[in-house]
């Protein structure tokens, strides 16, 4: 039940008992002609000892020397509440419980409620309404965890500040008109992590740290497709396709540089890498087996071709003694050579 419709049952109860103040009004002037026949033997009742005293009502009023109505005190179906009033008859500050929750309110000076704190089987709600009763603010603490927003005036969440009670850390959050997720920051056990999300609230970016580890992701429909790793003494550039499979890696770790091309099924196919021996490109076929590996090493450039094995047949080189050309069979032997 919102702020305003609590006020509204108030009043509504209000309004009933006022409509039968005649008849109650004839009663308490009964009262009191009977209380002044009593009044003797209560005050010796009193004097003589402990005794109990009790006023009973559906509502008490406050008014003031105008004869306004200030303050009311009422009790109703399942709703007890004190409402303050000012000079218009607007309520002004509410106190009110019912059968599951309960809350103080403030309102306005039209009347409309403007701060709320509630309490109920959720948890507490402290909300901040504007003149148009939409909530633009509210902190609430739940079994799940304690939530800050802020809402625009349509009253869609834009901002959240979150803190559950499951150990995943705090985050914190913004979202476009249509309450959708487009920035988050997340700090996890393993490290910090900031996201960016397209207008269907897919991640598209995002930036981790865990460990020494640090990554730059790019998604495309909820799949990574172009990674930026560093960890350690690694730096790479991860490239996948939209089935979300590894098909570019270029690297950089302490022996040198990498490039890798990779295929369907996740077979490397292509590779450039160098170090401190020379520079190397290797060529593979669908099995992972190297068919054609040129080098440039100090010696000098070189080319071997291999079968399905991967073992050599030709090698072809140019070193410092000349060019070399050598044949082998399938045994391994050498079937011809130059010089």
């Amino acid at each position: 039940m919102s702020l305003e419709q609590r006020i509204e049952e108030l009043e509504q109860q209000n309004r009933r008992i006022k409509r039968t103040g005649l008849v109650i009004l004839a009663a308490i002037l009964a009262a009191l002609l009977l209380s002044v026949g009593l009044m003797a033997t209560s005050r010796a009742r009193a004097q003589g000892g402990p005794g109990a005293k009790m006023v009973e009502a559906t509502e008490f009023r406050l008014v003031d020397e105008a004869g306004r109505r200030r303050g009311s005190w009422t009790a109703g179906g399942d709703v007890v509440g004190l409402v303050l009033y000012d000079e218009q008859d607007r309520p002004r500050a509410s106190l009110l419980s019912g059968h599951d929750s309960a809350g103080i309110y403030l309102c306005d000076k039209l009347g409309k409620p403007r701060t709320g704190l509630t309490e109920s089987e959720d948890g507490a709600q402290l909300e901040f309404l504007d003149q148009h009763g939409k909530t633009r603010a509210g902190l609430g603490q739940t079994k799940s965890g304690t939530r800050l927003s802020f809402f625009d005036s349509h009253s869609t969440g834009r901002i959240d500040l979150l803190l559950d009670e499951e150990g995943q850390g705090p985050r914190f959050r913004l979202s476009d008109s249509r309450g959708i997720l487009r920035a988050g920051l997340v700090l996890a056990n393993d490290g910090p992590m900031l996201a960016f999300s397209d207008s269907t609230g897919d991640v598209r970016t995002s930036l981790s740290l865990a460990g020494d580890a640090q990554m730059l992701t790019f998604s495309d429909h909820g799949r990574n497709r172009v990674r930026l790793a560093l960890t350690g003494d690694y730096a790479g550039l991860l490239m996948l396709d939209a089935q979300g499979r590894l098909r570019t890696h270029l690297g950089l770790e302490v022996a040198g540089p990498r490039l890798q091309l990779i295929d369907g099924n996740q077979k490397v196919r292509a590779s450039i890498f160098a170090n401190s021996d020379g520079s190397f490109v290797g060529l593979y076929d669908g099995r992972g087996t190297a068919r054609a590996i040129m080098a440039n090493v100090d010696a000098g450039p070189a080319l071997t071709l291999n079968d399905v094995r991967g073992a050599t047949r030709v090698a072809l080189s140019l070193f410092e003694d000349g060019p070399g050309l050598v044949l082998k069979n399938e045994r391994g032997t050498t079937a011809w050579s130059t010089p």
